[in-house]
């Protein structure tokens, strides 16, 4: 069915979302004019509402916060380099995103809690499928590596699942 409905430009939806949720925005190799986007989290005053996903671009992440140590920005790590890089002072990162699979490998999730930031990864893709099938071992491998934040297509599953089991 079509409407007359427009999806909102960025600025609308910030002032929509402000005060109630946070937005994640992937602003990583991308032809986005990425000043012009840090001038309107500034001037809506919403520094601590808006991730900046920076994928594993060190200068990009560095440049932003010469810009505002206050702009929340959100890197893929890939190893212990990028965690001691990303939480160093030149660039004071709170946030780290895994691939899927580094979540559920490895010693990178102990490493990001021991950095005392919390780790971000997703579950998108077969293990959504999978809990949509009545399978939630994604989502429990994902608390079981103590990550904090974790992104799903299903989030009404997710949160009665987290309910269920008395995580929420």
């Amino acid at each position: 069915m079509v409407n007359r409905k427009s999806v909102p430009i960025l600025e609308e939806a910030l002032k929509l979302g402000q005060g109630k949720i946070f937005f994640n925005l992937d602003i990583a190799n991308k032809d986005i004019p990425v000043h012009k986007i840090v001038a309107l989290i500034q001037k809506l005053k919403m520094e601590d509402e808006v991730l900046l996903y920076t994928s594993t671009d060190r200068n990009l992440a560095s440049d932003l916060q010469a810009t505002d140590r206050r702009l929340l920005l959100h890197p893929m790590v890939k190893s212990s380099d990028d965690i001691l890089f990303f939480s160093s002072e030149l660039v004071s990162v709170q946030v780290f995103q895994l691939s899927i699979s580094d979540a559920f490998s490895g010693t990178l999730p102990k490493e990001i809690e021991g950095s005392s930031r919390l780790c971000f990864s997703n579950i998108v893709g077969k293990y959504d499928t999978n809990m949509a099938a009545g399978d939630y071992s994604g989502l429990v491998n994902m608390i079981n590596k103590r990550i904090g934040i974790i992104q799903t297509d299903y989030t009404e599953l997710a949160d009665t699942y987290l309910k269920l089991k008395g995580y929420r």
